[in-house]
């Protein structure tokens, strides 16, 4: 009879070992099954970030910030700005490149010297510009370029408005002194 239940007793912790040792495996293959799914949505979530993170950069690319500095002059609202498309070049080494710049958005801006130089300046008042550039070699093959301007209001600050309150003399007092 000793036998037996210690035969029993053995097959009962057998089956628990075995059991637990099923359960940790099942348990272990569920945290991992969870993890590579957490890692899939944390890669996707990633990959939409950094994807809308190159289309700002993209947009900003082309774009230009001007701040204009406080001159404590309100009649001065302009802000010389310049396009230079200098360094642009033709791999074809010889072709003769000319220039157009279009202006394709803000309030008109007459370009100097004229529009169909390499190098083109304006006066802006603040606001948002955009200017196309194409050039063309002299086989007719076209490069369209956009770039975008801001010029920021000048920076003013509200008054700070100081009141001292203080006891004045009256008049009595002052004629007797």
């Amino acid at each position: 009879m000793k036998q037996v239940s210690g035969i029993l007793l053995l097959l009962i912790c057998a089956i628990g070992i075995f059991a637990w040792k099923e359960y940790d495996k099942q348990s272990r293959i569920a945290y991992l099954n969870n993890r590579i799914s957490a890692k899939e949505v944390n890669d996707q979530q990633q990959k939409a970030h950094q994807k809308a993170l190159a289309k700002k950069e993209a947009e900003n690319k082309n774009k230009y910030k001007v701040r204009v500095v406080h001159d404590s002059k309100p009649e001065t609202n302009t802000y010389p700005i310049i396009l230079d498309a200098s360094a642009s070049h033709d791999p074809d080494a010889g072709d003769k490149l000319t220039y157009e710049w279009i202006q394709t958005s803000g309030v008109p801006v007459s370009l100097k010297p004229d529009m169909n130089t390499a190098i083109v300046s304006f006066e802006g008042t603040p606001g948002e510009y955009s200017f196309e550039l194409v050039i063309t070699d002299n086989y007719g093959a076209k490069t369209r370029k956009v770039k975008s301007v801001k010029i920021h209001p000048e920076p003013n600050e509200t008054p700070i408005v100081k009141i001292k309150v203080r006891q004045g003399k009256s008049k009595t007092e002052s004629r007797i002194q």
